[in-house]
């Protein structure tokens, strides 16, 4: 990453010094490195809590929350040779068993002893990984750049006459002046939302108790009484976190009774009622078996489709019509692959791969050919029974759907303990979630339409990927059937629903499809995050933006429903990420990167060499318009010179 530069000084702030924060901060100085002699660089890092772990990774939350990748895959650090990088969680674990890293407490090194390859570490370990690699990181980077740290919140940001930036940190910190600002604050603070409003006022006027979407880490769960019933709102990753924090933070634990898991209760949990629309629980996540590591070799979507349908439909392109069929294709290779080899073994794999590329996806060929070699219904793949285990079924009381989700839950783990090479089915969530980084391409900035990005993004696909690849891993499923067996944790079945009941003065669930289903309680636990929504922004730095027209949410074009779509997302320019104001102009000097993008990025996650190349981008742009390089009314010239530091795709 390499461009021509004034020569000059660059003070760059960035706000949020998460992990996204700290990548900012690593590409940063490697763009400096990179101008030797030609660019002395500060960065003054904003951020109230600790370095690297943030808020949301900080050290101090239970030991028992779980991250949901695999140690060999948390980083964050750049991938290949750089002198800016560094070790994977797994790796680190290794160094602080070797007596490599000084200064962690006692419970980091005891855990460290343990930690394989395929380890869901505690969030703690991981924060104190990421407290250890910002700190590495500033010293490796000592010869590149000048890096301050200011333990407080951003709460304001204006123009000064000369161009740059006057940033208002709080906490006596007081005028930061720089020449180019960079957020990566991840989850903002928002307010609640209208039915979380309803929901709050509701509580507070009856003695209720209920608790908005959040991070359930932060979440006080001290007002909820031993043995009374709660209803959790969600069966995602938060729906695991608080189940642990309501069991095994109270006292309760686990135990190995014939190669099974049992629950032995404290006394001191409530029982727990959980539903949400699909009913089930979020099953194992897709890379935690013995394979699911390996590499994938797209055949169909591959990033030269996705570029050619870019290309053929720019600002109307329809996911299900343009990047639906493609998908399926290559999912469904992958799964008839493994299933072919298990029912047919390798004689005849030839000409059936052949049959297979020549054909349309859900064309009468394909569906001809698939009949052929898997003439049973069991033996093909069906997206329904994958992402709606229950389907359309009724069950008579909460125990027969209990013990359905129960019979689920363990096939999925068979199937993860069997990997990709031996489990079509897994082979399916594996491939998915390497996929994910060419579906976020076709889609995001305005790959899509804004009405099909609506319908088929946020109201079906989102839900159906993360349901089949972003699962807790094996040990949490494990321990919610022993929770269930126990009878602690208690499911009230698909398409539940969530009112408030004014006769009984008490939160109410029920199922549609489940009878005897419905259940009342005194607290409710609405199981998610809050969406970063810049309309509904309390942080104060974004809040104060938006009232001044320095910021504006992220509108989807659709050139059949002008002018589109809005979306929460921060608004940004494609490629460089300069924040956009409300009357449609970039501001050069300022930038956002991160979870705050969803909208525009897609709501996928973004794959580690991308979050690099993106980083790069808003790196090489914010120290060249430092410096005078760029002007500061040259959109276009800012994109030319992402482009020229290092390609990027879209965005």
């Amino acid at each position: 990453m390499s461009a021509t530069l004034a020569r000059g000084r660059v003070r760059v702030a960035v706000v949020g010094a998460g992990p996204k924060g700290t990548m900012m901060v690593n590409r940063l100085c490697a763009f400096a490195a990179s101008n030797a002699g030609a660019l002395d660089l500060e960065i003054d890092v904003v951020e109230p809590f600790v370095p690297g772990a943030g808020r949301v990774w900080r050290v101090d939350q239970a030991w028992s929350l779980l991250m949901n990748t695999a140690a060999a895959e948390a980083t964050v650090f750049p991938p290949g040779p750089s002198d800016l990088t560094g070790p994977s969680v797994h790796d680190w674990a290794v160094m602080v068993r070797e007596g490599l890293v000084d200064g962690l407490p006692s419970r980091c090194r005891e855990f460290a002893a343990a930690v394989e390859p395929q380890t869901a570490v505690p969030r703690a370990f991981y924060g104190a990984y990421l407290e250890w690699a910002f700190r590495f990181l500033v010293r490796q980077a000592r010869e590149a750049a000048r890096i301050r740290v200011h333990r407080g919140s951003a709460v304001s940001v204006t123009d000064l006459s000369n161009g740059r930036q006057r940033l208002l940190v709080d906490n006596g910190i007081g005028a930061l002046d720089v020449d180019a600002v960079v957020l990566t604050q991840g989850h903002y603070a928002v307010g609640l939302g209208s039915p979380e409003r309803v929901k709050a006022s509701a509580a507070q006027e009856l003695g209720l108790i209920y608790i908005p979407p959040m991070c359930a880490a932060e979440a006080d769960l001290s007002g909820i009484a031993a043995g009374a019933p709660v209803i959790l709102n969600g069966l995602g990753l938060s729906f695991y976190d608080y189940v642990t924090l309501l069991t095994t933070e109270r006292g309760g634990r686990f135990r190995l009774d014939a190669g099974r898991l049992r629950y032995e209760p404290s006394g001191t949990e409530p029982v727990i009622y959980a539903g949400s629309e699909r009913g089930v629980p979020y099953p194992v996540r897709a890379d935690f078996s013995p394979t699911g590591d390996q590499p994938y070799v797209p055949r169909f979507l591959t990033k030269a489709a996705v570029t050619a349908l870019r290309e053929s439909t720019p600002g109307v392109g329809d996911f299900k019509r343009d990047v639906w069929p493609l998908l399926a294709k290559e999912l469904g290779w992958t799964f008839y692959t493994v299933q072919y080899a298990r029912l047919h073994g390798t004689g005849g794999f030839e000409a059936f791969s052949a049959r297979y590329a020549a054909a349309s996806w859900d064309s009468s060929r394909m569906r001809d050919l698939i009949a052929e070699f898997f003439p049973q219904p069991w033996m093909r793949w069906d997206w329904d029974r994958h992402t709606r285990p229950a389907a359309d079924r009724r069950f008579r009381d909460p125990a027969e759907f209990g013990d359905f989700a129960t019979e689920y839950h363990r096939s999925v783990l068979d199937e993860a303990a069997a990997g990709v090479t031996r489990s079509p089915h897994r082979a399916v969530t594996a491939a998915l979630r390497r996929l994910r980084e060419l579906v976020r391409l076709a889609v995001c900035h305005h790959g899509i339409a804004g009405s099909s990005y609506r319908r088929d993004i946020e109201n079906w696909f989102d839900g159906l990927s993360k349901f089949l690849v972003w699962g807790p891993p094996p040990v949490r499923v494990e321990e919610l059937l022993a929770l269930l067996d126990a009878g602690v944790v208690r499911l009230t079945g698909p398409r539940t629903r969530v009112a408030f009941d004014r006769d009984t003065a008490a939160f109410t669930a029920e199922s549609a499809v489940v009878d005897q289903s419905r259940v009342t309680a005194d607290v409710l636990i609405d199981a998610r995050l809050p969406s970063t929504d810049v309309r509904n922004a309390t942080d104060p730095l974004v809040a104060s933006m938006l009232a001044a027209g320095d910021c504006r949410a992220h509108v989807i074009s659709d050139a059949a429903a002008p002018p589109g779509y809005p979306v929460g997302s921060l608004d940004v320019t494609e490629n460089v990420f300069t924040l956009v104001r409300s009357d449609g102009r970039a501001h050069p000097r300022r930038f956002a990167y991160g979870v705050p993008l969803r909208g525009i990025l897609g709501p996928f996650g973004t794959a580690l060499p991308a979050v690099v190349e993106h980083c790069d981008a808003i790196a090489a742009t914010a120290c060249a318009t430092g410096t005078g390089t760029v002007t500061a009314s040259s959109g276009e010239a800012m994109t030319r010179l992402a482009g020229t530091t290092r390609q990027v795709g879209h965005g």
